[in-house]
């Protein structure tokens, strides 16, 4: 049926005459439904992102406010009237009263409530908002709060002279009664700072409870199909329509953003800002984040979440998409009737001059042919025709048939070889920009190292500064501490030493990145080295309770060439982390001949390296657990410095591991001999004896 449908001239003209307008028509369209998809995608992201920025440096100016106003207070005559006095008279009292009640009359939609503490912690002076006033706690009501964190905390706060005030931020309470949280909930921010006499010692503690509500008013939809949700750190909801799931942790339903969300939480709890179209766990919504983190207040470390449905911002691309599917259908039927009345004219007379070309085939040459009176190409081929039948012109039409034939052809290839001189001018011009790239990429690469080694060098100096002064704090150079001090005082100089780690892992990438590494070519005699490396670690296989077994292969010249410094990196780094994913066995260190070259092996039977690790293993910032519950430290820099450090000394590294079985570092190394060192005879392995090691 579709053949016998087909095999008019005028249907087909017609199927053709449609094919021309509507393909165009369809991909204009396709084309402009697409775009706009995109540009109305781009322009939501922006707005929304620029709102959820406004936003968070609203809340983070209102904290910044916060701790202003607190030190504000802080300096008030009264209150150092207060701090410098030896006790506590009634006009000091009052002047103090007085003072804080009229700060907090006019900020009393910002705070609950203001406290004044000695030395020893206990209340003083005491005002809190009720019923949007501010009233003075009587002194049989006020107690002791040595036990709070917002005084135990800024206590140990160090305050140079000259300087600032230290001053500490809180984590968000909930109101409570009887010791349990009760409802509606009203959720403060404790700001507190130390109170120095003049002549430097402790006179009390100043504390401003911050109202949380008006920075979570701060955060709001200007959509109606618009959701707004605000999470701490951790995930717990600290805004969100469902009541229910607000403050997981502190109420004890473990509720939060990345048990609803987890894959989404694992993309926005881990960058500072961001946009998600569609994603796994909110296929239909774009979700737009930003973190709240004002300066100098690192417990309140905030997102803000804008979760809008892609079909409300996508809908006029779909009006439009209707809209230009119901003219094209209009513009189809009205080009229907077009091709019909035109193709009529062109069908008619082709057809009567196929009849008659059939009857003259047959010898009926008198048949009459079709008269035709336009000139255009069915004129001229009904002519044509008519002179052929007539005389011997029909070969000439042929020839110029021919010759027209050929000069579209030259035609033809004159525009390819066109075609091809402007794509060969075409691949000049991308060839001659790629490497514009490839130059500013380098260029990029070396400005990055020397930045983050230049800031490296400048974060050790401090630093280092903290070490010192803490290991002087922990002899009892600077003063005796308590017991409580002491511990967070380890805590600070562990932390420190971490960090400086850090930093030289940094500092190292980054000298090696920017081609700063440098091996110098020196005699090293393997023993020594083994003997170094034991003493070096065995405490680390004494606090683990590990069997550490140190070989040296016999085969091995008594002296070689090479960088001892870089060397003991690469085994000091193998062997730490053998030690610290190793809980019970061994850990074995061998130093061995391989023809021309000689090998460093790590042997553990620690908890092993799943097999998809393997491929990302020896990359920056890569460790096999990178989740934030993971029950191993380390900054994912170790492996990487390994690796770039045998590359640079023309090595390689390579591992082999079993789950659960442990791992295999390899170090593979060129062996460089000294002129006057002669090679050894033997090829038994020997173990390296403890007792000569100790």
């Amino acid at each position: 049926m579709t053949q016998g449908l087909f095999s008019r001239l005028q249907n087909r003209l017609v199927l053709a005459f449609l094919l021309v307008l509507l393909i165009p028509a369809l991909l204009t369209s396709g084309y402009s439904a697409v775009r706009t998809s995109q540009v109305l995608s781009e322009s939501v992201a922006q707005a929304e992102s620029e709102r959820a920025q406004l936003q968070a440096n609203d809340v983070e100016n209102t904290l910044i406010a916060v701790n202003s106003d607190l030190l504000f207070i802080s300096q008030q005559p009264a209150i150092r009237r207060f701090v410098n006095s030896a006790s506590l008279s009634p006009t000091i009292e009052a002047e103090v009263t007085s003072l804080v009640e009229a700060f907090l009359a006019r900020a009393e939609a910002q705070y609950s409530g203001a406290c004044l503490l000695d030395a020893t912690g206990m209340e003083t002076v005491c005002v809190n908002i009720a019923d949007g006033e501010p009233i003075a706690v009587a002194s049989e009501a006020l107690v002791n709060r040595r036990a709070e964190a917002y005084f135990l905390r800024v206590i140990s706060l160090t305050s140079l002279p000259g300087r600032q005030a230290p001053v500490y931020v809180g984590e968000l309470q909930l109101n409570e009664e009887n010791g349990e949280i009760v409802r509606p909930f009203q959720a403060t921010i404790p700001y507190s700072t130390l109170l120095l006499t003049d002549i430097g010692t402790i006179g009390g503690v100043l504390v401003l409870q911050t109202l949380a509500q008006p920075l979570f008013d701060i955060v709001v939809a200007d959509e109606a199909d618009e959701q707004v949700l605000l999470v701490d750190a951790d995930g717990n909801y600290l805004m969100h329509p469902d009541e229910s799931k607000l403050h997981g942790s502190a109420l004890g339903t473990g509720v939060n953003f990345e048990t609803d969300f987890p894959n989404d939480a694992n993309e926005i709890l881990r960058q500072s800002q961001g946009v998600l179209f569609g994603s796994e766990d909110n296929p239909g919504t774009v979700q737009v984040f930003q973190r709240i983190r004002p300066d100098g207040q690192a417990s309140i470390q905030w997102t803000v979440i804008h979760q809008r449905p892609l079909g409300a911002v996508f809908q006029p691309v779909t009006q439009t998409t209707l809209v230009t599917i119901g003219i094209t259908l209009v513009s189809l039927l009205v080009a229907i009737g077009i091709a019909v009345v035109i193709t009529r004219g062109i069908a008619r007379p082709v057809t009567q001059l196929a009849n008659a070309a059939e009857s003259i085939s047959r010898g009926e040459w008198q048949t009459p042919l079709p008269h035709v009176k336009s000139r255009d190409e069915i004129g001229t081929l009904v002519n044509s025709f008519s002179q052929m039948v007539t005389d011997l012109q029909t070969r000439a039409d042929e020839l110029l048939k021919a010759n027209a034939l050929e000069k579209e052809q030259r035609e033809q290839l004159d525009a390819a070889l066109q075609e091809a001189q402007e794509l060969n001018e075409a691949m000049e011009r991308v060839n001659l920009e790629l490497e514009e790239a490839v130059r500013t990429s380098d260029e990029a690469t070396r400005l990055k190292s020397e930045f983050v080694a230049n800031m490296s060098h400048e974060l050790r100096t401090p630093l280092n500064a903290i070490h010192g002064f803490c290991g002087i704090m922990l002899e009892g150079m600077g003063g005796e501490i308590d017991d409580e001090a002491r511990h967070m005082l380890r805590r600070i100089d562990s932390n420190s030493n971490r960090l400086l780690k850090l930093i030289n892992d940094i500092l190292d990438i980054a000298k090696i990145e920017a081609g700063r590494m440098e091996v110098v070519k020196e005699i090293l005699k393997p023993q020594t080295l083994a003997e170094q490396w034991r003493n070096q670690m065995s405490v680390l296989a004494e606090n683990k309770k590990l069997d550490f077994k140190v070989n040296l292969d016999p085969a091995l010249p008594q002296a070689l060439l090479g960088d001892s410094g870089l060397i003991t990196q690469i085994v000091t780094n193998l062997l730490s982390n053998a030690f610290k994913f190793t809980k019970q066995g061994s850990v074995q260190l061998d130093l061995l001949r391989h023809d021309t070259q000689w090998q460093i092996v790590v042997t553990d039977t620690g908890v092993g390296i799943p097999p998809h690790a393997l491929n990302f293993i020896f990359d920056e910032f890569r460790q096999v657990d990178g989740s934030s519950r993971r029950v191993y430290g380390g900054t994912g820099l170790g492996l990487a410095i390994v690796r770039n450090i045998c590359r640079i000394m023309e090595g390689s590294i390579k591992v082999s591991s079993q789950l659960g079985k442990g791992s295999v570092f390899t170090v593979t190394l060129p062996l460089h001999l000294p002129a006057d060192v002669e090679e050894p005879m033997s090829t038994k392995k020997v173990a390296v004896p403890e007792a000569v090691l100790s």
